[in-house]
């Protein structure tokens, strides 16, 4: 507007997205937006989709924006180093340097934001003050070296003040002086050469340039062949918005015109059927980490370190509890959960023919004879708590209770176990969203696979909040588990408990637990069935938002091994029906219940997830 500039580069190199300069200009070809932060698959803050690489303008602004999200927690659990100097700088040559000489600008502005700086606690980088030069001085080489610097700061002071220095020295056109840990040798040495960027952020950095080249043909290397600015090419067609599964993808491929177009085409298509950029914000309580501060002052007693270590005791009758509960601290569990499947009744007489859970409540009358038994259960759970609190009095003992809906667990316990450390809710109606599905007929077989996203919810649902009310004025104030994706749940995807998942299944995972989360403060996810353990990719999607338990049946398949999981999850639990002794030993093997925990194989799946063995 006042002609200073016509076309612009931003070049945001602080480690949040930068959504709201992002907004500002993702319609507007005269400015090229560029932005290099962390990620995490959208849990860092801001979150969501909108930092993602697959987002790159709108309208007229097509390809005007580029985003290379780092994903520094998922390195970090899979024991990588965090970005830094080698990578930043291949992401400038490799993208932004070739983009900036397509589009020519005559400005360049920096959001000079130190938090991807070495040493910053938050953003957890690790670029050096030489990095920042180097990245600087590229710049400069940009718009006949117009560059604005904006700072906008950081976590770490030191950190700010050598960064912003090793720029301005670039500015200024100064050298770069040795780094004062150097050796002051009177002979020189030769310099140390930059190492290659760590594959797992330069193969980030190529899913980025695939995705432009479909804009930009100096990112094109030779052989592909990617359409330019076309905008009918980058458009998703009618037609693949609407339809089967199969109509809508066939669509896709008449209109795409290469490989890249295609894929292109996919993310939006995704992003449209999903309504990816419609995904409420996190809430407050995300932002503030509760449950993390949460999960430590729960186990803040006990000299366990993450992942904790928990075993789901299955209750037949007080002394076996105790004997369960004494096996589960000697094998150097951190404590167990209660839970009585029905097969515990006070007074026994109360007992249904038909074995297993019976619901109970609190308000009205019983329920018929289903309603007394499970107040039976209910009764019977209360009295093995106590037999293991009288034996165990410092022991970490959480009860999980299926007999009641969520909302009147929290009375129940402060009424009839008032020292429970925690609370596991089963039953909680928290809807991500509304998803429509298609069954896929493929030969006698067929799947179910979801179509689009008709709806998506906030944690303001009205099941919630009776849910937070009640919590809210119990007496009992222990850490509270709940379920997210486990077996007996309706799926929200039919990739979430697959190896690789597409975005539009890991934002429904992540944003179910969200939901959750608003409620508990640790979130349980299981394989479907808990014959082993669920997909690292499934974790991964809901990691971030809330301490993670995973409920799993001790078993490891062959070739599995714990390893990755115990970065991924704050809590393991051990399902005890699958570590009892019943179908693991001859009744007369055994002097006591068939519900008793097998010693061995207990001893050996803390040794497992404490890194002693591994399969």
């Amino acid at each position: 507007r006042t002609g200073l500039s016509h076309r612009t580069l931003i070049v945001d190199w602080d480690i949040h997205h930068g959504n709201g300069t992002y907004k500002l200009f993702e319609d507007d070809p005269a400015v090229l937006f560029f932005s290099i932060h962390r990620y995490d698959n959208g849990r860092f803050f801001p979150g969501g989709p909108l930092g993602n690489y697959t987002t790159h303008g709108s309208k007229e602004g097509e390809g005007y924006s580029v985003h290379v999200p780092w994903d520094v927690r998922g390195g970090l659990k899979r024991g990588h180093p965090t970005p830094g100097d080698s990578e930043y700088i291949e992401a400038f040559d490799k993208l932004l340097l070739p983009i900036a000489a397509d589009f020519q600008p005559d400005l360049v502005v920096v959001s000079a934001g130190f938090d991807a700086a070495k040493g910053d606690p938050l953003g957890l980088c690790n670029v050096s003050p030489r990095g920042y030069y180097e990245l600087m001085q590229k710049l400069l080489t940009l718009a006949n070296g117009r560059v604005v610097v904006v700072l906008e700061g950081g976590y770490n002071l030191e950190s700010i003040s050598v960064s912003m220095l090793a720029c301005a020295r670039a500015l200024l056109g100064d050298e770069m002086p040795a780094d004062e840990d150097d050796d002051d040798d009177d002979e020189e040495e030769e310099p140390v050469p930059r190492p290659p960027p760590h594959h797992f952020h330069a193969d980030l950095i190529e899913k980025v340039r695939v995705h432009q080249a479909q804009f930009w043909p100096s990112l094109c290397r030779e052989g592909e062949e990617v359409s330019q600015h076309a905008a009918g090419e980058l458009r998703v067609p009618a037609a693949a918005l609407k339809g089967t599964l199969a109509e809508m993808e066939a669509a896709l491929r008449e209109h795409a015109t290469c490989e890249a177009t295609l894929e292109g085409l996919r993310h939006r298509q995704e992003n449209v059927l999903f309504k990816l950029d419609e995904v409420p914000p996190d809430p407050h309580h995300v932002e503030m980490q509760r449950g993390w501060q949460a999960l430590r002052s729960a186990f803040e007693l006990s000299d366990h370190s993450p992942p904790y270590l928990l075993v789901s005791i299955v209750v037949q009758n007080p002394d076996q509890v105790v004997r369960c509960l004494s096996v589960a601290m000697q094998s150097g569990a951190t404590g167990a959960f209660l839970v009585n499947n029905g097969d515990a009744h006070s007074p026994e007489e109360a007992a249904m023919s038909t074995p297993g859970v019976q619901k109970a409540t609190l308000k009205g009358p019983s329920g018929g004879a289903a309603g007394k038994a499970g107040k039976a259960q209910l009764e019977a759970l209360a009295e093995a708590f106590a037999a293991a609190r009288d034996a165990y009095p410092a022991a970490w003992i959480g009860l999980s209770v299926p007999q009641l809906p969520p909302s009147q667990v929290f009375k129940w316990i402060a009424s009839h176990c008032p020292t429970a450390n925690a609370a596991w809710i089963h039953g909680l109606t928290a809807k991500a969203a509304d998803v429509e599905w298609e069954e896929v007929k493929n030969g006698d077989e067929s799947e179910w696979k979801t179509v689009r996203v008709d709806k998506w919810y906030n944690d303001h649902q009205a099941s919630l909040k009776g849910v937070l009310r009640e919590r809210a004025i119990a007496t009992w104030k222990g850490i509270v588990f709940g379920d997210v994706a486990v077996d007996g749940q309706t799926r929200v995807h039919h990739e979430q408990d697959a190896e690789t998942m597409c975005e539009a299944c890991q934002e429904l995972l992540r944003h179910w637990t969200v939901i959750v989360s608003s409620v508990c403060d640790i979130v349980v996810t299981s394989k479907k069935d808990r014959t082993s353990l669920c997909s690292l990719a499934k974790l991964q999607a809901m990691g971030g938002v809330t301490p993670l338990a995973l409920m799993n049946s001790g078993q490891v398949a062959e070739g599995e091994a714990v390893g990755g999981y115990r970065s991924a999850v704050d809590v393991s639990i051990v399902d005890g029906n699958a570590l009892a002794a019943m179908g693991q030993k001859s009744q007369e093997a055994f002097a006591g219940s068939q519900f008793d925990l097998d010693r061995e194989a207990l001893v050996d799946w803390v040794a497992r997830w404490k890194g002693k063995a591994e399969a």
